[in-house]
């Protein structure tokens, strides 16, 4: 857990930590997470909230199949890689506070499981289709949608 520092680069060798399981990076200075770290394949929970990331790998996606509880708040996140909803386990999906991120790719993997999306605060001005799709929360506070469809609703 590494919270308030001037952190801002993941140090020579990290992802060699094979027995890692949970990550937290908050109020750091992390420009990138680099793909190598998809060598943690045993990661269950990251949270790296509060960072200067403006992207997220997809290699990470493809390989952090474990994952659980994937939260990136407060970051400069503005788009995601197609295969982020192809991570098989991860029941929670936080990207509140992205002021940046108003879309989402469309569809997810199969068999992929995806209890909860969190997008607070971020620039969406309409339901993302994936958020069409069953889960059991969706979360959309403060985002730029102006209305919403009766279809909009019963998808849903």
């Amino acid at each position: 857990m590494i919270i308030n520092t001037g952190f801002n680069a993941f140090p020579e060798n990290f992802e060699k930590m094979k027995n890692l399981r949970s990550l937290t990076i908050v109020n750091s200075k992390l420009k990138e997470l680099p793909a190598r770290l998809s060598e943690l394949e045993d990661l269950r929970n990251v949270e790296i909230s509060g960072n200067e990331i403006s992207e997220f790998p997809a290699e990470l996606a493809k390989k952090w199949q474990k994952m659980v509880t994937l939260r990136m708040n407060d970051t400069k996140l503005s788009t995601l890689p197609a295969e982020i909803f192809s991570m098989k386990n991860v029941s929670t999906f936080d990207f509140r506070d992205n002021k940046s991120l108003s879309s989402l790719p469309e569809t997810r993997g199969e068999g992929t499981h995806l209890g909860g999306l969190f997008l607070d605060g971020c620039a969406f001005t309409a339901i993302p289709e994936i958020a069409q799709t069953r889960m059991r929360t969706l979360t959309l506070a403060d985002n730029k949608i102006t209305s919403v469809s009766k279809e909009d609703l019963n998808n849903l």
